[in-house]
C-alpha cells in the first residue's frame, strides 16, 4: 500500500513538474475551429474505422475513412449559439495537455487528439494534445471530450461508420509454397535458367545450369542458338552439398497467375523428386509460373559454385 501510495505520488510530481499548457478565457473566446479526431491504425486494414469532428461557428464537418482509404465526407448546418454553447461544454472539461518524452507513447491503442484554432481557416493552432503521451498528453478533468463532439451526429458514430464506409473483407492471401526437409532430400534433379533482356543477338546471352548426381550441365545460348555446351561430372556428394546450400536459403514460390512480362532478365529455380517427369516446383523471378522468392542469398549462387569453371569467362569466350 505504502509503496503504491508513493508511486502515485511520485507520478504527480512528474506531472506537475511537466511544461503544461493550459487554455485562458481569452483564447477560450477567441476560440474560432475546434476538431476532435479518432484513429486506430494498429488494427487489421478491414477493421479501421477513423473519423474527425470539425466544428466551425457556422456548420460541423465529420469525416470518415477506412483502412483502404475510401473517405466519407458529411457536414451539418449549426447557428452561432450553438457553436457558442459548445465552446463552454468544451470549457467545462477543463482541458490541460501536458510534455511527455516520445518514448513513453503507448503503442498499439487508439488515439484521440484535440485541436484549437482561433482563426477559421484553422491554419494555426494554439492548442494541439494527444491522448497518447509523446506529443503533449491531453488531459481533461471533467468528462470526455470526444462525447462533446459526437454530441453534433444525427446518429451513433459507430453506426455513421458502419453504414457510411464500404464494407471491405480482408484481401485473400496467395498461396505460398515452401518445400520441407523430406522433399529436398527426395530431390533428384535441379536447375537454374537466366534468360536474358531482349536485346541484339550479339549480345544476348541466356544460360542454364542443371545438377543431378552424376554430372552438371552448363548450356550458353543466344535465344534459340546454342553457342556452348559444357557437361562436368558430378557426384552424389557433390549434388547433396548443393541441395543443402539451396535447403538453407528459404526458398518458395507466391502463386502468381499474371501475365509474365516481355522484355526483361528472368531467373527461373526448377526442382525434381522421386524419378518423376514433371518437376514438383519450378517458380520464376517475374509471374507467369508462381513468383520465386529467395529470402537468403541469390538463386544462382549454390550452381555457379558448384561449376569447375569461371562463368564470366565461359560466357566471355561465346563473344570473341
Amino acid at each position: 500500500m505504502k509503496h503504491a501510495i508513493f508511486s502515485l505520488l511520485i507520478g504527480l510530481f512528474a506531472l506537475s513538474c511537466s511544461a503544461q499548457q493550459k487554455i485562458s478565457k481569452k483564447d477560450w473566446k477567441a476560440t474560432q475551429v475546434a476538431i476532435y479526431k479518432y484513429t486506430n491504425n494498429t488494427l487489421p486494414k478491414e477493421h479501421i474505422k477513423n473519423y474527425a469532428i470539425e466544428v466551425y461557428p457556422d456548420h460541423v464537418t465529420v469525416v470518415m475513412w477506412n483502412g483502404f482509404n475510401d473517405v466519407n465526407t458529411e457536414s451539418y448546418v449549426i447557428t452561432e449559439e450553438r457553436f457558442q454553447a459548445f465552446i463552454k461544454q468544451l470549457k467545462a472539461l477543463e482541458l490541460q495537455a501536458y510534455d511527455a518524452p516520445r518514448g513513453e507513447m503507448v503503442k498499439g491503442a487508439p488515439t484521440e487528439s484535440l485541436t484549437l484554432y482561433k482563426d477559421k481557416g484553422a491554419t494555426t493552432s494554439y492548442f494541439d494534445a494527444y491522448t497518447m503521451k509523446g506529443y503533449g498528453t491531453l488531459h481533461v478533468s471533467k468528462g470526455y471530450v470526444g462525447d462533446v463532439f459526437r454530441a453534433f451526429l444525427p446518429a451513433p458514430i459507430d453506426y455513421m461508420l458502419n453504414s457510411r464506409l464500404p464494407i471491405r473483407r480482408p484481401e485473400p492471401q496467395p498461396k505460398k509454397q515452401t518445400i520441407s526437409a523430406g522433399v529436398w532430400e527426395a530431390t533428384y534433379y535441379a536447375r537454374y535458367r537466366y534468360t536474358d533482356s531482349s536485346t541484339l543477338p550479339q549480345y544476348h546471352r541466356s544460360y542454364s545450369i542443371s545438377a543431378c548426381a552424376d554430372s552438371l550441365v552448363l548450356v550458353i545460348s543466344s535465344y534459340s542458338d546454342e553457342l556452348l555446351r559444357k557437361v562436368y561430372p558430378f557426384s552424389e556428394e557433390q549434388f547433396r552439398t548443393l541441395i543443402t546450400h539451396l535447403s538453407q536459403q528459404d526458398i518458395a514460390k507466391i502463386e502468381n497467375n499474371d501475365p509474365e512480362p516481355v522484355g526483361g532478365s528472368t531467373e527461373t529455380l526448377s526442382f525434381w523428386k522421386d524419378d518423376e517427369e514433371r518437376s514438383y516446383f519450378t517458380a520464376s523471378s517475374t509471374s507467369g509460373v508462381g513468383t520465386l522468392i529467395v529470402g537468403h542469398g541469390t538463386a544462382s549462387e549454390a550452381f555457379i559454385e558448384a561449376l569447375p569453371e569461371s562463368l564470366t569467362d565461359l560466357l566471355n569466350s561465346t563473344r570473341e
